[in-house]
């Protein structure tokens, strides 16, 4: 075999490894691609939408704590006994005449000692009633002076947890107070709203029992629980009757709505705190509760939380508009809470020495008067100053103030309520 026969048998090799090497690298090529599997479409489902209705934000920062420097304006003593009537020209309380004051009437209620009471004047000032934690409601002619009814407003020997009394306006044709009252559908105390009128048009709500006396008709709200009922107001037109409960051992509660004339339940309102007590702004839009370090604000037509105040770290026992419906008062410990409801904010804090039992707006809107120990404390609203103080011979469980601003009653733990104007020269 010569050169040539071996390099064409040389040239026939390389022609089968060349065509070899294509056929094997594609065949590779495809195994690999068919066994990487691609990965599985997966639909996502949607989250379900939460249809909760948020609760309002809560307005926790608190301004500074000031217990204000008192003006020089003397401290006022109660003067000896005195039973006269005040002036028909008598001005009305101001910052400008506390150093005025005077003591002109003491209307005694008993030898009773009392830890709690509430007093309300009636719309046009001719009545004044006190409702006490011993189960004794006291209603007096201002102008003689005299007892004109004396109630029993609990059937049990404990008394009254939470005492409360309220006038209806705009002749106080209604008087309302909190007690017990033994209900045999239910063989136990019920704590009870009591309502004394003279107009009682429909007494078959089932929310309802009626006893009529010889005097008045007297109208029981028992409600849906055994209870306490903690705060009692009407509405500035005298239709519907608002109160605070304390519901259930777990703390609960609510703010209920009768119509006075009928018994008719018209708005509950469930909380989850105890209501301690209630106020009605002045156009009657807004009801206002307190509980435990809150005070509540409710639209009064739907019932819907319109805001939650977040005061201090004590429960709080009481509230009050002002005149105008701006501010809000609530106390709690010794110390009362001033807020403005349109802008939500804390505005101030007024220290008292002791714990606050009592505080009223004057009907101008110009200063909160404030009880703690023994002491009357008078502030200005505009300046949140201290006035002057004006202090009494036993502990204060009441205030109240006439609708003309011409009379301050106080209510002691003695059981005497004392009446101070500014009696002319």
């Amino acid at each position: 075999m010569n050169i040539r026969h071996y390099a064409f048998i040389l040239l026939v090799i390389g022609l089968i490894v060349v065509v070899t090497s294509a056929c094997t690298y594609p065949f590779a090529s495809l195994v690999q691609t068919t066994n990487t599997a691609p990965p599985p479409t997966v639909t996502s489902t949607p989250l379900p939408t939460d249809t909760r209705t948020p609760r309002p934000p809560t307005n926790t920062p608190l301004p500074p704590t000031v217990t204000p420097t008192a003006s020089p304006s003397p401290t006022l003593t109660p003067l000896p006994e005195s039973n006269r009537s005040l002036p028909s020209n008598s001005p009305l309380i101001s910052a400008q005449n506390l150093d005025q004051l005077s003591l002109y009437t003491q209307l005694p209620l008993g030898d009773d000692e009392l830890i709690l009471g509430e007093l309300a004047f009636s719309p046009p000032g001719d009545r004044l009633a006190f409702a006490t934690d011993i189960g004794e409601l006291v209603v007096w002619d201002l102008t003689t002076r005299d007892v004109l009814y004396t109630y029993d407003t609990s059937e049990r020997d404990e008394g009254v947890a939470y005492p409360d009394v309220a006038f209806s306006a705009p002749e106080g044709q209604y008087l309302a107070a909190n007690g017990y009252a033994f209900l045999d559908e239910y063989g136990e105390y019920w704590s009870v709203v009591l309502q004394w009128g003279s107009a009682i048009t429909d007494t078959e709500s089932l929310d309802t029992t009626t006893i009529i006396s010889p005097t008045v008709f007297t109208t029981v709200f028992t409600g849906t629980s055994p209870r306490d009922k903690t705060g009692v107001t009407y509405t500035p037109d005298g239709q519907s009757l608002v109160v605070g409960t304390r519901e259930g051992m777990g703390g609960g509660g609510s703010v209920k709505v009768w119509q006075a004339a009928t018994g008719e339940n018209v708005l509950d309102i469930s909380t989850l705190d105890w209501i301690t007590d209630v106020a009605v702004s002045p156009d009657g839009g807004t009801y206002a509760g307190t509980s435990y370090e809150v005070v509540i604000l409710w639209d009064a037509e739907s019932g819907d939380e319109i805001y939650t105040f977040s005061v201090g770290d004590e429960p709080m026992w009481g509230v009050a508009f002002s005149p105008n419906g701006r501010l809000l008062a609530a106390w709690g410990g010794p110390t009362v809470y001033l807020m403005d409801q349109f802008s939500h904010q804390v505005l101030y804090q007024l220290e008292g020495e002791s714990d606050i039992l009592s505080a009223v707006f004057t009907p101008n809107g110009r200063m909160l008067i404030s009880a703690d120990g023994t002491t009357i404390r008078f502030w200005d609203v505009a300046s949140y100053q201290l006035l002057s103080t004006l202090q009494m011979p036993e502990p204060i469980v009441a205030l109240g103030i006439s609708s003309d601003g011409r009379t301050l009653a106080i209510g002691t733990t003695s059981g005497v309520v004392y009446l101070w104007g500014i009696i002319p020269d």
